[in-house]
């Protein structure tokens, strides 16, 4: 590894504190073994509402009972909020849960056949039934 940098802390309300929420790393030579995810470099829009976000991840299935986790799973769900750092998805009995935190979410935008890596997951509710915001 070359370099590591961690997010600026900050703090979301009802999680107890402030703590890190991301990094980056830089490495000092190429990985060249994996598939390359393509990075979005389009700011999401309102316009976008509806479309499928792609999220894949070994979080729990029952927030409630904190069960179920260690399976790698995905789920689509459809785009709900555009914020200024963050985004929402979800719908009725799918969503992100505890664990999945800091996997991926991908979407194919407008114009274009691939996916791309939008953002990861944050939090969402305590029962992981209503919502999920990725940043």
């Amino acid at each position: 590894m070359y370099r590591c940098a961690v997010a600026a802390a900050f703090g979301i309300a009802g999680d107890g504190g402030v703590a890190p929420r991301g990094g980056l790393l830089r490495l000092d030579r190429a990985v060249t073994n994996v598939p390359l995810l393509r990075l979005n470099e389009t700011p999401l829009t309102q316009a976008m509402l509806g479309t499928p976000v792609r999220h894949s991840g070994f979080g729990v299935t029952d927030g409630a009972r904190q069960s179920g986790g260690g399976t790698k799973r995905e789920v689509s769900t459809p785009l709900r909020r555009v914020m200024a750092t963050s985004f929402e998805s979800g719908a009725p009995g799918k969503q992100t849960c505890q664990g999945d935190s800091g996997g991926p979410g991908f979407m194919v935008l407008p114009g274009t056949t691939d996916e791309r890596l939008i953002g990861v997951v944050s939090y969402g509710d305590q029962g992981c039934t209503n919502f999920g915001v990725d940043m």
